[in-house]
Parts: structure tokens; C-alpha cells; sequence
């Protein structure tokens, strides 16, 4: 008997449990295999909100201010994709911040929430994504990423919030400048994202899409910077849970 009907008889009569297997690996690896992984890189403009925060619901808001979004997916099949959002938000609104004073040879802790502050915050996030399979053009995906953020909380102190004069050392401020910046906090938090959007193929490389999503980072309380440290002075903790919603396109290599 020729050598190769000795391997095709000896291939053919394999056990049931392994020919099962064989098949069953087969099928599984099937549609990773036969989809050639690519990368797309999308920008998307947003505008996002601020939502009560358990901690701090009754002093931190932040009003809706402008969301960027930088997503770069790596596709591992059609269905399923890695994505790594850069991204980075503003916003105005109201925080807390707090000193201690003497008063009758006592000391307490006052407090200031009426003032304005600014939020910064930048984040690099990476998690998995889902595409649901529909007819048509538009896809709907949805997906959620953690990730770390670098936050800065600056301040209008003074002024008109004359209860706020105190925070300002005239050592670290330039008083009579109107581009002084006020004391502030920066710090880094732990961020997760939960997203979901639908995307329009326009063509091969070329996508349109809408999303919305969901970001939430706890601020814990941090020192003032430029603040006399004396006074103990802090931004209270905070909660920043931004909902957005926002257009973008995406470019497939």
C-alpha cells in the first residue's frame, strides 16, 4: 500500500473524541483566523455633564463643558475589538474648599463653596468593545474601559468671594495680576468608562459614528497648592461622574 494511503486511512479513522475536538477547535478559531486584524483611529467631539455625586452632591457641580475623544481599535474579529481611548475634559462649576481659623483661642474649619472652579481632567483608558452584527450599514457597539487620569481643580478665589481673600498667600500669588492662578490640586485617580454608539461605513476605511458614555473618577480631598500652609487649606473630595454624548469619524489602515 502507498505510503500516503497508509496517513489518509490512519487520518480517517481517528477517534470520535478527537475528530470532535479537531472540528470544534476549528470552528471556534475560524472566525478570528479568517478576519485579518486591523487598526482604525477615530476623533470624537462631545459635550459632557457633571451628575450629583453621593459625597459631594451638596457643593461640586460641574456644568456641561467640551469632551475630545481619541479611540484607536484593534479589531480581533468582527465582533470584538480592543479599544484605548485617550481623552480629555473640561468643565466650570462649583467645589469646596476648606482652611482652619483661630477664634477665641479656638480653632475650626471654615468653608467655601460658592466660589467658581475649573476642571481639567485627561485620562488614558483601554477595555473591550462588542460590535452586535445587524443588517445594513449602521453597526451599534457598546463597551466599557478603565484606565488613570491626571486631574487638575483650579479656582477664583478673592474678589467677590471676599471670604476666600485668606487663601491667597501673597508670597505665592501675584495679587494684582488678574492671570494669577488662584490655589489649586492636581492629582491622579482611577477612571472607568462605559460607552455604547453605533457606527456608518461610508466606505472601506472610512466610518461615521455617534456615541454616549459614562465616566467615573472619586477625587479624594488634596492640599491647596499656593495656599499659606498655616492654614491647613484643602479641596474637599469629590466625585466626577460626566455623562456625554458626541459625533466623531474613524479611519480604518
Amino acid at each position: 500500500m502507498p505510503r500516503e494511503w497508509s496517513r489518509a486511512i490512519e487520518f480517517a479513522t481517528c477517534t470520535r473524541a478527537g475528530c470532535r475536538a479537531s472540528v470544534l477547535a476549528m470552528a471556534l478559531a475560524a472566525p478570528i483566523t479568517a478576519w485579518s486584524g486591523n487598526f482604525s483611529l477615530g476623533v470624537l467631539g462631545a459635550v459632557s455633564g457633571d451628575l450629583p455625586d453621593p459625597v459631594s452632591k451638596e457643593y461640586a457641580n460641574f456644568g456641561p463643558g467640551p469632551s475630545l475623544q481619541i479611540p484607536l481599535r484593534y479589531s480581533l474579529s468582527e465582533m470584538i475589538s480592543i479599544r484605548q481611548t485617550t481623552r480629555l475634559d473640561l468643565a466650570l462649576g462649583h467645589d469646596r474648599v476648606s482652611w482652619l481659623e483661630q477664634v477665641d483661642g479656638e480653632e475650626y474649619r471654615f468653608y467655601d463653596d460658592e466660589h467658581r472652579a475649573f476642571l481639567v481632567a485627561a485620562a488614558f483608558t483601554i477595555g473591550p468593545e462588542v460590535f452586535i452584527p445587524v443588517k445594513g450599514v449602521f453597526s451599534p457597539y457598546l463597551g466599557i474601559e478603565g484606565g488613570v487620569a491626571w486631574v487638575g481643580t483650579y479656582h477664583a478665589l478673592g474678589g467677590e468671594y471676599e471670604n476666600t481673600q485668606i487663601l491667597l498667600d501673597p508670597d505665592s500669588n501675584e495679587l494684582g495680576n488678574p492671570r494669577n492662578i488662584d490655589p489649586y490640586t492636581t492629582q491622579g485617580a482611577f477612571l472607568t468608562d462605559f460607552h455604547l454608539g453605533g457606527r456608518v461605513q461610508l466606505n472601506e476605511k472610512l466610518a461615521l459614528f455617534v456615541e454616549a458614555g459614562y465616566s467615573m473618577a472619586f477625587l479624594v480631598a488634596r492640599s491647596l497648592k499656593k495656599a499659606p500652609a498655616e492654614l491647613d487649606a484643602r479641596r474637599e473630595a469629590y466625585g466626577w461622574n460626566a455623562m456625554r454624548g458626541g459625533f466623531g469619524v474613524s479611519y480604518t489602515f
